[in-house]
């Protein structure tokens, strides 16, 4: 059923209405015709059965008017006295010349005298019936009833009436019959218009059907149905006791046939009259569709045209529907509004909603067009110096009042150049703008960098306002490459970086940085499936600390190790920078942290307890899940908050001081240690150094693997370590090679140590194993 509405839902409007009314004169007509059908059906039946009944009524008067008429033969037979004196005096001829006499009279069939056993004693009979057949039918005779009979000899039906003959005593009987033959079911037949069949037993003993194989089938049928009335052959059929007589079965056959033809002309009349109205139906339906179909046509041609950009809609919709001209009208209107909305859109989707300059998406576009017809040209990227301060000290509007200054400088500037199709520029970040020039021969380059330089950089007047701007620019040009514009526009921001980074005000794409760029893209997707997948690329080193007063190794830094796919070491200075360039660190210092306390978990199983350092950067302090996924995991794992020291350069403190005080406070509350890391080559001052929440300064291994040799490293070691006790931090030396230098450090009163000369950073197995065999005695500090 869903499958046929569906297929209904598919056609079109016009078919879809032809259909509906079709469907609706059909369900009418079919429901019409069938009630009509069934009353038909039941006052069929009622008539048959009145028919039948008739029939059934018309034989037992019939059988009762030839049973009057022989009882009165009968009875003057009886009455006869000379008869009556035959029979008593066994007088035979007088008997039979009675009997055949009177039988001729009364056109009497069977004429019998029997005795008063109902032995034959003398018969006339104008059918020749065998004696002892006859006597076998008479002894089953009743002699008491005198009512009429029903006689059957050899296939024969005789309605006969038994009488006695009393001299005065009965001292005979007297059977008078008359046979019940073709014509007479003939002539109850036009009388009633029914055929009647006499059957004896499953026998046909004579049927006013002139086929006598049409009799049988019907007989036949009345042996199986237990039906009152049954129909077979255009006939409908009821079985009655002829007579009364169980013996024979009248089957009463009333035909069907006028009644069949009268109703199949009545179909047909109907099934014309029916096919007119839907006739007349479906052309009113497809008239009545047309004239909503035809406006709709013409307004989905107009929905093309707008769909294929042609907004000009003027015609008038020929209707005299005013629903379907308003509704062209409002098509109309509509095709201005998407026309003029449409140009808006496009222009937004083309070009900067501030400046009004090209956007990067149109910019790829034109650079690609331009690199596909073989022109020269050059890309330069222009950020805007410092443009932070302006927005800062002036207000976000004054910082777009100066956008749109250098945008229309741009645009002054790009007048001078005649080919249009090569010259446009666009904003492609906040503060980030490119301009395409073309060129003739490479030389003219550095000329038309420093003139495009110095015409952005003359003074910018606004509000009674003069403001010197000053720009970095970034150049790469189609010669240096056949590359698309993805590429050449990668290449621009790589030396826009660049000039940021080197701090020069031009810096021009060298061959190779694109690539060397590519490769850390490359390297960071790694680094993420190694993460993703933890199948051991990464890992963990620990690097033992030498507690120099307790005389005893309890705290280790982790290292992180990646060994890529290729067996690659990959530097982790290389690979954490790249991290935290592009917040990937985040995601690193959550599995590092996770790996950390799983491992401090498996030593303490195994009866070791150890204080670990844990590098973090500035990005996962400031996180806002940071803490939380922190303390989540250490109580997770039963872990002490004492076992875990922070480590935090310098510069990760200073970045974002207030939020980073506040939770370093938070976590130090709670039995966490925090240390800064790469102490004295950072920028944080003294005053800063005692407000941090911190426990411990860690010296830079730069001055310290020389420490030895060089008397300024000694001076600047011993006078941190003594300005970190006086601040009330332990402070660890890394980068420990040598004997002297750890001797020079247990002089300066430092607390830790930690360095190539007491250990390599190890795997964890390796790192106990060093631990269970390591003798404190064995290093030289007295």
């Amino acid at each position: 059923m869903k499958m046929f509405f569906d297929k209904v839902k598919s056609l079109s409007l016009k078919a879809q209405i032809t259909f509906l009314s079709v469907c609706l004169v059909a369900i009418t007509a079919g429901v019409l015709m069938s009630s009509y059908w069934l009353q038909t059906a039941n006052y069929s039946a009622a008539h048959i059965e009145r028919r039948l009944n008739t029939a059934e009524n018309v034989i037992n008067q019939y059988l009762a008017a030839k049973g009057s008429l022989l009882e009165t033969a009968a009875r003057v037979l009886t009455a006869d006295f000379g008869f009556k004196q035959a029979v008593a005096t066994r007088d035979n001829a007088t008997i039979e010349s009675v009997l055949f006499n009177h039988g001729q009279r009364i056109n009497a069939d069977l004429m019998v005298l029997t005795d008063i056993h109902g032995g034959i004693m003398s018969t006339s009979s104008i059918i020749n019936i065998p004696k002892d057949k006859l006597q076998a039918a008479v002894k089953a005779l009743s002699f008491s009833s005198q009512s009429t009979q029903i006689l059957v000899i050899e296939d024969k039906v005789f309605q006969l009436i038994v009488l006695p003959v009393k001299a005065p005593r009965t001292v005979a009987y007297s059977l008078i019959g008359f046979k019940i033959d073709t014509q007479a079911l003939q002539e109850l037949k036009r009388l009633n218009e029914i055929d009647i069949t006499l059957l004896s037993g499953a026998n046909i003993v004579n049927t006013s059907f002139e086929s006598i194989a049409v009799a049988s089938e019907i007989t036949a049928l009345s042996q199986q149905t237990k039906s009152d009335v049954w129909r077979h052959n255009d006939f409908a059929n009821r079985a009655i006791d002829f007579a009364e007589n169980q013996a024979v079965v009248a089957i009463l056959s009333a035909s069907l046939a006028a009644e069949k033809k009268e109703f199949q002309q009545l179909i047909r009349s109907m099934l014309l009259v029916g096919g007119a109205i839907l006739f007349v139906s479906i052309l009113l339906s497809r008239l009545l569709s047309n004239t909503i179909t035809t406006p709709l046509s013409n307004l989905i041609d107009v929905t093309k045209r707008i769909g294929k950009g042609n907004f000009s809609i003027h015609e008038k919709v020929k209707s005299s529907s005013t629903e379907f001209v308003e509704l062209n009208n409002a098509f109309s209107t509509m095709g201005d509004a998407i026309q003029q909305r449409e140009q808006e859109i496009k222009f937004q989707a083309e070009h900067d909603a501030l400046t009004g300059l090209f956007n990067r998406r149109m910019l790829l576009i034109k650079i690609d067009n331009a690199i596909n017809e073989l022109q020269s040209f050059i890309i330069v990227g222009i950020n805007i110096r410092q443009f932070a301060q302006v927005n800062d000290t002036m207000g976000p509007q004054a910082g777009d009042k100066c956008l749109r200054l250098v945008a229309k400088r741009l645009e002054q500037y790009l007048t001078r150049f005649e080919d249009s199709s090569l010259a446009y520029a666009g904003r492609i970040a906040a503060d980030d703008f490119l301009i395409s020039i073309p060129f003739n021969v490479e030389s003219e380059v550095p000329y038309i960098v420093q003139d495009l330089n110095g015409a952005l950089s003359r003074p910018y007047v606004f509000n009674d306002l003069t403001i010197n701007l000053n720009f970095r620019l970034g150049v790469t040009n189609t010669l240096a490459c056949t590359c698309n514009a993805e590429t050449l526009l990668r290449r621009v921001a790589i030396a826009m970086n660049s000039a940021k980074t080197e701090q020069s005000r031009i810096r021009y794409y060298v061959d190779g940085e694109d690539e060397e760029y590519l490769a850390r893209l490359q390297l960071l997707d790694e680094l993420k499936d190694a993460i993703n997948e933890d199948n051991g690329d990464l890992f963990f080193n620990y690097q033992p600390k030498l507690d120099l007063k307790g005389r005893k190794v309890n705290k280790a830094e982790a290292l992180i190790r990646w060994i890529n796919k290729n067996g690659d070491f990959v530097n982790p200075e290389v690979f954490i920078g790249l991290a935290e360039q592009s917040g990937l660190i985040v995601t690193l210092t959550r599995w590092v942290i996770a790996k950390i306390i799983e491992q401090l978990v498996e030593w303490h199983k195994q009866g070791y307890s150890f204080k670990v350092s844990i590098n973090l950067s500035a990005q996962d302090i400031q996180h806002p899940d940071f803490v939380d996924f922190l303390l989540q995991k250490v109580a997770t794992n039963d872990v002490s908050a004492a076992q875990i020291t922070l480590e935090l350069t310098e510069r990760d403190l200073v970045e974002n001081e207030e939020l980073v005080v506040e939770r370093l406070t938070y976590l130090k509350s709670l039995g966490f240690e925090v240390s800064v890391d790469d102490y004295g080559i950072g920028q944080s001052s003294l005053s800063k150094l005692k407000q941090l929440p911190i426990d411990e300064l860690k010296i830079d291994k730069s001055f310290i693997m020389k420490l030895d040799q060089c008397e300024a490293d000694q001076d600047i070691v011993s006078s941190t370590i003594a300005l970190g006790h006086k601040l009330g931090l332990s402070v660890v030396a890394e980068g420990v090679e040598n004997k002297e230098s750890l001797m020079l450090l247990n002089d300066f009163d430092c607390d830790l140590i930690q360095g190539y000369f007491l250990s390599r950073p190890m795997k964890p197995e390796d790192f106990l194993e060093w631990y269970d065999n390591y003798e404190i005695t064995a290093v030289p500090l007295d």
